[in-house]
């Protein structure tokens, strides 16, 4: 069962359900007691919770008549502010978990760009063009999850069609400074994977917000005076009217998408508000790439476990395969590191196996050591280097 939930002035109400919800599809229930039942972030909750709320006797009903058991909510937001939130639930109980929070939670973060640009313009022309650019955004998020530089590419694309931009670039922030990792058009292509250094001081005039949180200038020449990088943006890119919205990650700054023209046209108000959804499904995109990438992280561990439960299926008195599958992945899973793996009997640790690029430095190749390793033992009470256990004929 699901159900979508809108903040409307003092009253929460059910305006989109699925399955066993959608008897309750309009129902309404005062903000205050909603406010007291759900926190503000992502919440569980096991087949007590109804139990638990008794005293609000809608929702209680509302569970019971449904059959709902382990649950799961996550907040959908608009400048911070809570508007609404997606619930999912089971009729068993079976709780959900992090992994699908964080999932749920791109969802949410999605429902929220939509409703905040259906209320940006009262022109419906431009309404519509910006509902039909976010879409094809969202679809090119979830069809590229791992190809980041592609996705900002194509945000760019976007944002520069409907914002009237002639050029564009995506920053992220860093330790060693400000990387160029995106562009849009061929006066800002040269920058890409340059970096502006921590030092390099900016014109104050840029740090003035306007509407959505966008910062911009009308001139960028007229105010890039003893700045040398931003004199060099103005006469190498050619950027006059400049326009930038800040790319978040858990609500910190991680970058920025900018938007230049090549002469002075300032940008409007909607313009401006437009490029600051650009940046939030930027942010999105961003955030979604790392969830893929733990995803297929976890992919990885869960095949390895795979193959190393296959070979132990197989092995009867010899456990070698075994040893060497388990020390295959977890080079492959370390990044190519060198491993050596040992087994406990008694007070003694026995060399089982081994797997690595790089051989130590008295063998003249891994296989060489990896086997010199093999059957090989050391009394656990001895705290020796490595380098010397290997050294030892005990």
């Amino acid at each position: 069962t699901g159900s979508m939930q809108l903040l409307h002035g003092d009253t929460v109400r059910m305006e989109a359900a699925r399955g066993r919800a959608a008897g309750w599809l309009g129902n309404e229930t005062p903000y205050q007691d909603f406010d007291e039942l759900f926190p503000p972030e992502p919440s569980f909750h096991d087949d007590r919770w109804a139990e638990d709320y008794s005293e609000a006797p809608q929702l209680a009903e509302f569970f019971r008549s449904t059959g709902i058991r382990s649950t799961a909510q996550v907040p959908m937001r608009i400048d911070g502010e809570w508007i609404g939130q997606i619930n999912l639930s089971r009729s068993e109980v079976r709780p959900f978990d992090s992994k699908q929070a964080a999932i749920l939670q791109t969802f949410a973060d999605q429902a929220a760009i939509a409703i905040r640009n259906g209320g940006l313009f009262n022109d419906l022309e431009e309404a519509l063009q910006l509902q039909t650019a976010t879409s094809e955004v969202l679809a090119l998020i979830s069809e590229h999850p791992g190809d980041l530089t592609r996705v900002l590419e194509g945000i760019l694309a976007k944002a520069a069609g409907l914002c009237g931009g002639e050029a564009g670039s995506i920053t992220m922030n860093g330790s060693e400074g400000t990387r160029y990792v995106a562009s849009h058009g061929p006066a800002m292509e040269p920058y890409i994977g340059t970096t502006i250094s921590p030092g390099t001081t900016a014109p104050r005039e840029l740090f003035n917000s306007g509407p959505g949180g966008v910062s911009h200038t009308d001139d960028m020449m007229a105010i890039a005076d003893g700045h040398p990088y931003f004199e060099e943006l103005a006469g190498v890119g050619r950027v006059r009217s400049y326009a930038r919205a800040t790319l978040t990650l858990d609500g910190a700054p991680v970058g920025g998408l900018h938007m230049y023209r090549h002469e002075v046209r300032p940008f409007e108000e909607a313009e401006l508000k437009a490029l600051a959804s650009f940046a939030e499904q930027a942010s999105l995109a961003i955030a979604n790439a790392n969830l893929f990438n733990d995803l297929d992280a976890a992919l990885e561990r869960q095949t390895a476990m795979a193959d190393v439960l296959e070979a132990v299926s197989t092995a009867r008195d010899d456990l070698q395969p075994v040893f060497d599958t388990v020390a295959q992945h977890a080079r492959h899973l370390c990044s190519g590191a060198n491993v050596g793996l040992f087994v406990k009997e008694g007070k003694r640790l026995v060399g089982a196996g081994g797997d690595g690029p790089q051989p130590l430095a008295m063998f003249e190749s891994a296989e060489q050591a990896n086997s010199y390793l093999i059957g090989r033992s050391w009394s656990i009470d001895d705290d020796i280097p490595m380098s010397e256990a290997c050294r030892t004929s005990e």
